[in-house]
């Protein structure tokens, strides 16, 4: 299905499919990253989310020309990006887009960024954007990224006999905000799902989305593992003054929570999970300053397993696809030194390791 070009997400139910689905790779640990940065005023009349994102997250987010021959060929400038890898343990993508255009509305001026990392068991994700001016349906600024972590969890406990069905609750904490001043949207979504062989991300650990048009306000959310249209603790929805026209110059909402993610095991057997993050910003009928910044800030910091009759399990291990390890304090983060820094330590140490054997050589003489 294709449509004219909405300016805002609509709920994933409401539409049946958007262009041609396709999927990743089954693996059993892979991480996933996807940017989008456009700017135009585009020559085709139809538009629908890019794949991957309809595949993953719905229709959420900015929009762009279905034409087969491609952006360029729909006078829009910039691109979309996915990548995915089974090997590294860990992928970030970012791409900005800046341009000016006249829609029937005037003209407009656009810069755009967006950004994403992804590790297993925290993911991060930013986009902003500055506009001025007016655009219309057919202007396509979009700054937007996702970031997916799937990994096969097996946990196992001395306790507990293998093959026994459970429960596995993990935290995931998240720490970020999104804020409109002017006009235009924000959002985000924070997903998971389980199962094999690749799960689908059905349950809503937070997602919201912010829009202050021309004539009004809208808000979607927050829903969260507390419930729909449930404020999470620690976060909080900040109204700034009204503008002449009585809708407030800005809005704002974030702070840090921790929701839950339930996912139903098997003491012994490999579960697949899939937890991902999107942030977007797509500029409205009017100018804005837009931001999204969840950087990094959804990390799995606390884990706990229970038994098929609900019993605490205290003393668990589980073993994992990517080899990556989940304890009860969450997923433990390896950090990577960068090349630079590792080509420094490693001369720093070698430069060590001479001075000792030159010392030792004195020592013996």
């Amino acid at each position: 299905m294709v449509f004219p070009k909405r300016l805002l997400a609509i709920p994933f139910a409401l539409v049946g499919a958007v262009w041609v689905s396709t999927t990743c790779p089954v693996q059993a640990a892979s991480l996933e990253t996807f940017v989008m940065g456009t700017t135009g005023q585009s020559n085709w009349s139809t538009y629908g989310v890019p794949t991957p994102v309809y595949d993953n997250f719905g229709v959420w987010g900015g929009s762009i020309p279905t034409n087969p021959a491609g952006l360029a060929a729909s006078g829009i400038a910039g691109t979309t990006r996915l990548n995915n890898s089974a090997a590294a343990a860990s992928l970030t993508d970012s791409i900005t887009a800046g341009g000016s255009g006249l829609s029937a509305f005037g003209a407009w001026t656009y810069s755009g960024s967006s950004r994403v990392n992804v590790n297993y068991g925290k993911l991060g994700s930013e986009s902003h954007a500055i506009h001025t001016g007016n655009g219309d349906n057919m202007t396509v600024n979009n700054a937007e990224s996702y970031g997916i972590m799937h990994d096969s969890l097996n946990p196992t406990s001395p306790g507990v006999i293998a093959g026994v069905n459970g429960t596995m609750r993990l935290a995931v904490t998240v720490d970020g905000m999104m804020k409109v001043s002017g006009k235009g949207t924000v959002g985000m979504m924070l997903r998971y799902g389980f199962g094999a062989p690749m799960p689908v991300m059905d349950k809503t650990l937070l997602e919201t989305f912010v829009d202050i048009y021309g004539n009004g306000v809208q808000t979607y959310g927050p829903h969260s593992s507390f419930g729909s249209f449930v404020t999470p603790p620690g976060m909080a929805f900040t109204y700034g003054p009204n503008d002449p026209s009585g809708l407030p110059s800005s809005i704002e909402f974030g702070g840090a929570t921790t929701v839950y993610a339930t996912v139903p095991i098997t003491f012994g057997g490999d579960t697949d999970f899939r937890m991902g993050m999107m942030t977007w910003v797509n500029p409205g009928n009017g100018s804005g300053i837009l931001d999204t910044g969840f950087g990094q800030t959804a990390t799995i910091t606390g884990i706990e397993l229970f038994d098929n009759l609900g019993q605490s399990v205290p003393e668990f291990t589980i073993s994992s696809g990517s080899g990556t390890l989940y304890t009860a304090s969450g997923v433990q983060v390896v950090v990577v030194p960068e090349a630079g820094t590792l080509a420094l330590l490693i001369a720093g140490a070698s430069i060590g390791l001479i001075r000792i054997r030159a010392r030792q050589g004195a020592e013996s003489r």
